[in-house]
């Protein structure tokens, strides 16, 4: 049975002993193995990725042995690119720790960076036991002390490998002293490494981090398969520089194969091709079957280990696709409503370029492993990428973003967040068709709806008879403090508003005069599902209007002028056809309007509290002088009539005593309606309680709905 590779990083902090390690595992070594480079040979540390291998021998079952190949990173803090560039291909990660110092501060980079790319596949390899001044049990002890250093920091700050058991193993492999520990870390690879499940489906794509020329022979190119399958005889096109030529032969580890798989360490041997042009590339096949992008949106992933400010939308970072890290301006955002399943929990959301987004300002940091506790809402964040260079980006890979231009000895972790790309972005028509014929999910940067909440307050002025166009089930009620007399009412009109207290919607029709109040249609059939009722508000009840005004999303400059020119067109053609601003959903903006609670009004609740209010308790004698209580509905009487009295008598307000006892019931009873008994015309008599006046129960009684009270002072009032 044929072999599996199995790419394995190792990874740690500078002078840490990655290579001394690599060196004692290897058995085949690449061309730049091993700090080969006159540079790192100068300098004495590791500057570029270098690849190595050794094969394991494997239990029953599976291959017969697995292909190890090991890759080298740089463990320096100016390096750390290099290192982000290579976790593309990486299944598995060895992190080596200097027993004599512990956790470092690239220790702790590496490590956030393993539980990101392969949480549940990493080795942990404490070196250079042998010179530990300790000797037998006091060794032992200093050993078991970084081991627990270690796991209590997994355990307090990475979440992701917070139920993971991780082992750890002490080697020494320095040179000129005996080696330790090799044997026991071959057996534990031997029983953590999980053969990958590799996919020769789809495109082929090959991350090469070599090339140089074999006299005689022609160039080659060497590389791991992130995607598909190759044979030789296979045309090939090198991104960025477009050259395309055709594939000659193939080794893995100088043994000549036929075909090359995901996963493959490779060699490729092109002719036709300059190795001076090409340092870090992407190898695609067939042509043209990649092409570049400027924006994509991924799901953020935060890292809480970060110690930097908060991202802000607008801020720049380094984005890491591939082995290519460009600048790139990050904006935040996070659907609108909450998408809960059973229980209340909610659910993983993918991107829908459909709805409707709340932009985030920043992105907020810190999660505690212990108590489970995030001191961030629990919603998707989603990221609009946008680079400064265009750059190559397969479907799904993975975005690695960070902030390298921090001082590394100030801040541990300069890794801010990661995700995979949801969808790319065009901004002009050539852009979107060019990358909808590559990628399955592309979206117009127009059509992303992406705002903020903005709300206004006012207050219920009163409730006015429907004018003639209105329907005979609605309501029509008079808003004001909203809006100045200077509004652009076109702009509002058809707009909902929330009544607060009676948590019931409302359309606002337009103005009402001109000092800035508004009519609003409220339908009866506006209701809470707690009940089929409608609660109308009353005068001085406070409304609010919520709207999503959108953000203007301009395309990066890396687009080009035409793109720039050519979307700057679309938009004013966009506004010129009346394309809204300000939008609205009325489900997701006044959820308490929709959502059962028991916060909600109970309705028979409120009826008796309505038949408390109509009514009192009154103690009465009968003619044997015995004492019995009854039930009477309330009566006071008209102590004087307020506002300007009309040519046929009648008056807008009256002030009734005699109703209530005391200021608190007669604020419990605003709102409700009266009724002056003294009236031949019944329905000319009835009004509304509008508020308390003074503190001995006596309320203000607003008779305007019915065109004026003809009562007269001294007439009796009840309630209805």
């Amino acid at each position: 049975m044929a072999a599996v590779n199995v790419n394995v990083g190792v990874l740690g902090h500078v002078d840490s002993g990655k290579t001394s390690l690599v060196r004692a595992l290897s058995t085949h070594l690449s061309t730049a193995a091993l700090d080969k480079s006159p540079q790192s040979q100068r300098r004495g540390i590791t500057l570029d990725l270098s690849f190595s291998s050794f094969r394991l021998d494997v239990r029953k079952g599976g291959p017969s042995f697995r292909q190890v190949t090991l890759e080298d990173c740089p463990g320096h803090a100016s390096l750390f690119q290099t290192v982000l560039g290579g976790v593309a291909i990486i299944d598995t990660v060895v992190l080596v720790v200097d027993c004599r110092k512990g956790l470092e501060a690239q220790t702790i980079e590496s490590l956030l960076l393993a539980s990101l790319v392969c949480p549940r596949q990493l080795v942990i390899v404490l070196t250079k036991t042998d010179l530990l001044s300790a000797l037998g049990v006091e060794r032992a002890a200093a050993i078991g002390a970084v081991t627990s250093e270690i796991r209590a920091f997994v355990a307090t700050h990475v979440r992701s490998l917070k139920d993971v058991t991780i082992p750890v193993v002490p080697v020494a492999v320095g040179t000129g002293h005996k080696t330790e520990g090799i044997p026991h870390l071959l057996e534990v690879l031997r029983t953590h490494l999980q053969a990958p499940e590799r996919d020769t489906s789809g495109d082929f794509r090959l991350a090469v981090d070599h090339c140089f020329a074999v006299p005689g022979h022609g160039t080659v190119l060497t590389g791991t398969v992130l995607s598909g399958a190759l044979s030789t005889g296979s045309e090939l096109e090198l991104l960025p520089i477009g050259a395309r030529t055709t594939v000659k032969t193939l080794q893995v580890f100088r043994k000549d194969v036929e075909r090359c798989v995901q996963g493959d360490r490779v060699g490729l041997r092109v002719n036709g091709l300059d190795p001076a042009l090409v340092e870090r590339a992407l190898a695609v096949s067939p042509p043209g079957s990649l092409t570049a992008v400027t924006q994509v949106v991924i799901a953020v992933a935060r890292v809480p280990l970060f110690q930097g400010r908060a991202c802000k939308s607008g801020a720049k970072c380094h984005a890491t696709v591939g082995h290519t890290t460009v600048i790139a301006t990050a904006t935040f955002f996070a659907r609108l409503g909450r998408t809960e399943g059973d229980a209340g929990h909610l659910l993983e959301e993918t991107f829908d370029p459909l709805a409707l987004y709340e932009y985030v300002p920043d992105l907020e940091f810190g999660y505690s492993v212990q108590d489970g506790t995030n001191s961030i809402d629990a919603t998707t964040i989603f990221a609009l990428l946008q680079f400064e260079r265009a750059v190559f980006c397969p479907p799904a890979t993975l975005v690695v973003c960070s902030r390298l231009d921090l001082d590394a000895k100030r801040f541990s972790c300069r890794l801010a967040f990661y995700g995979t790309v949801e969808c790319v972005v065009g901004s002009c028509s050539e852009e979107l068709d060019m990358l909808s014929s590559v990628h399955r999910r592309v979206v117009n940067l127009d059509d992303m709806r992406i705002g903020r909440v903005k709300s206004r307050d006012g207050f219920v002025d009163k409730i006015s008879t429907p004018r003639s166009g209105i329907d005979a089930g609605e309501i029509e009620v008079i808003g004001r403090g909203m809006y100045s007399k200077d509004v652009k009412w076109s702009v509002y009109q058809g707009l909902a508003v929330l009544f607060e207290k009676a948590r019931v919607l409302g359309i606002i029709l337009g103005p009402f005069g001109k000092t800035g109040k508004f009519r609003i249609a409220l339908e009866r059939n506006s209701t809470t599902s707690n009940s089929h009722r409608c609660f109308v508000p009353a005068p001085g009840d406070k409304l609010v209007l919520r709207v999503v005004k959108l953000v203007t999303l301009k395309p990066p400059k890396s687009g080009g002028r035409l793109h720039t020119t050519r979307w700057r067109a679309s938009r004013l053609s966009a506004q010129s056809a009346g394309k809204a601003l300000l939008l609205q959903d009325s489900r997701l903006l006044y959820p308490e309007a929709f959502v059962v609670s028991t916060s909600l009004p109970n309705v028979d609740a409120m009826l008796v509290d309505a038949v408390r209010l109509a009514t009192k308790t009154v103690l009465a004698h009968d003619e044997g002088n015995n004492a019995f209580i009854y039930t009477a509905p309330r009566q006071g009487r008209i102590e004087r009539l307020k506002g300007e009295t009309t040519a046929t008598g009648r008056n807008p307000f009256a002030i009734v005593s005699g109703l209530f006892g005391n200021e608190q019931e007669a604020d419990a009873a605003v709102g409700c309606q009266v009724r002056c008994v003294a009236c031949d015309d019944e329905n000319s008599g009835e009004g509304k309680i509008e508020r308390p006046f003074g503190k001995a129960g006596k309320v203000r009684v607003d008779f305007r709905g019915c065109g004026g009270t003809m009562g007269k002072v001294g007439d009796s009032v009840e309630m209805c």
